[in-house]
């Protein structure tokens, strides 16, 4: 029946994201699924407390795996976040030299060459400054990346928690929180030629509609 496909389909991708080993997409994914079983298993306010610690302690038990430390954790590679630290880094120099409106939107992957800067030279691989979060900043200028996020995150907390018996809206909120948490990792969330950014902003009008139409009185088709 439908339930055991939606089971089957939930097993093939949570055993592949694991052996892909990639850790910013495992912990969003992981906040994403706390959400969604919080709704579908909690009908009290404790009952949440309680779903939470239960999820900590079982992650716990994974954390001390060998799999664990050897294809997810990896600790040479940690530190620098996969050389992101150093992007970041970048980053930072970029917004302090123009704070206040940035550098002009899309310019986040043209940013190195404006000052400069060879990242072959520097032995890294990437686009941009990998994080949503300063790529806007560095684009937009630090006061409106803060407006703009900070309007998302407010809205996916008080949705969250006005909403999380709804399992619909709960489920949507979650994947939108994974988006967020992937962001402070790579800079997609802006960017109209990835598929991520065409999906994060579909789930979140989807959101909206159906915390509307629940406003409403009304069914979402």
């Amino acid at each position: 029946d439908r339930t055991r496909l939606l089971f089957a389909i939930v097993t093939i991708f949570s055993v592949s994201l694991l052996a892909c080993g990639s850790r910013s997409p495992l912990l969003g994914t992981s906040i994403a699924m706390l959400s969604v079983l919080t709704s579908l298993l909690a009908r009290r306010p404790y009952q949440v407390i309680f779903i939470t610690i239960l999820g900590a302690i079982g992650l716990s038990f994974f954390f001390q795996t060998d799999f664990f430390a050897e294809h997810v954790l990896r600790e040479s590679s940690l530190r620098q976040a996969s050389n992101r630290t150093f992007f970041w880094d970048l980053g930072r120099g970029y917004i302090e030299k123009r704070p206040d409106f940035g550098h002009g939107f899309g310019t986040d992957v043209l940013i190195h060459d404006y000052y400069g800067i060879a990242l072959v030279d520097l032995g890294l691989r990437g686009a941009g400054v990998m994080s949503s979060y300063y790529g806007l900043a560095v684009q937009i200028g630090q006061p409106f990346a803060y407006c703009f996020f900070g309007a998302i995150w407010g809205f996916v907390s008080h949705s969250f928690i006005k909403y999380w018996r709804d399992y619909e809206i709960a489920s949507l909120v979650g994947t939108i929180t994974s988006g967020l948490v992937l962001c402070f990792f790579e800079n997609v969330i802006y960017s109209a030629g990835n598929n991520f950014c065409f999906l994060f902003w579909i789930i979140f009008m989807l959101a909206v509609r159906r915390i509307l139409y629940r406003k409403m009185g009304l069914s979402a088709i």
